[in-house]
């Protein structure tokens, strides 16, 4: 069962040249451990913050057990624990 599916996922912010994202894809399943590894500033903050609906994307959407997280914001907070990087 497909739990997480994002389709081309852009985020680009306000005068920077290069997206923070550009055109992610990719589904997570059920019972998968998944990990975001990269440099800093590679995105992987951004990517997290817009699955879990605290940042909108430029383009492309999220959607969490088929339902797009940007019309269901309930969905993040019932199913998904999310802990920023400073708190």
């Amino acid at each position: 069962m497909i739990v997480y599916d994002i389709q081309k996922l852009t985020k680009r912010y306000d005068g920077q040249a290069t997206p923070a994202n550009d055109q992610i894809s990719l589904q997570i399943n059920q019972g998968e451990i998944f990990g975001f590894l990269g440099d800093n500033g590679a995105g992987k903050s951004t990517l997290v913050k817009q699955m879990v609906n605290l940042l909108r994307p430029t383009a492309g959407q999220v959607l969490l057990h088929g339902q797009p997280v940007s019309a269901h914001p309930q969905l993040t907070t019932l199913h998904v624990g999310y802990m920023p990087q400073s708190w």
